[in-house]
């Protein structure tokens, strides 16, 4: 007796075409920030200890120098996988992403 129900298994391998996208970024390292030691800091500075009539020039780099002291810059490299949309890939091809197989 033949049935229609057997259980058919197939393995296709289907290439799933993902770019990466490598963006570079700099942030500033907020965790290392000591509020306390950059408040003292400033009250420390020419800024504010003797100030010039100028005061736009100074503000600008004192701020920057005590930031770049406190809170430095940091690189981050953020990796970006992109996916195929799902109207381009075959339906295996999908699974397969979902399902990390």
């Amino acid at each position: 007796m033949l049935s229609d129900h057997c259980q058919i298994v197939a393995e296709f391998n289907t290439p799933v075409h993902r770019s990466v996208d490598v963006v570079r970024r700099v942030r500033r390292c907020w965790r290392s920030f000591d509020c306390d030691k950059f408040v003292r800091d400033v009250e420390q500075s020419t800024l504010v200890q003797s100030p010039p009539v100028n005061v736009d020039e100074l503000y600008d780099v004192t701020l920057r120098s005590l930031l770049n002291k406190h809170a430095p810059h940091k690189m981050f490299v953020c990796v970006r996988w992109s996916r195929p949309r799902a109207g381009m890939v075959p339906i295996v091809a999908l699974r397969k992403l979902r399902h990390g197989v």
